[in-house]
């Protein structure tokens, strides 16, 4: 993941290389100076994004302590 930081202030935009895989996936966000700066749950909202365009599939857990949870560890 590569977070790039753009001059203008609210900017909010994301960038996906799945790399030809399933389950590898190379992302750069572009966030803007005045945005803060939370990775973890920028990251988690790509990844459903990604579940429901059907790039990537989802990936239900047998042993978690979420009911429902679709999304893995990353």
């Amino acid at each position: 993941m590569n977070v790039v930081v753009t001059d203008e202030p609210y900017t909010k935009a994301y960038e996906v290389d799945m790399m030809g895989t399933d389950y590898i996936v190379k992302v750069k966000l572009h966030l803007g100076f005045k945005v803060t700066q939370e990775i973890n749950v920028y990251i988690r909202q790509i990844i459903h994004d990604l579940m429901e365009s059907g790039r990537l599939p989802k990936q239900p857990q047998k042993y978690t302590i979420t009911p429902g949870r679709e999304v893995g560890d990353f």
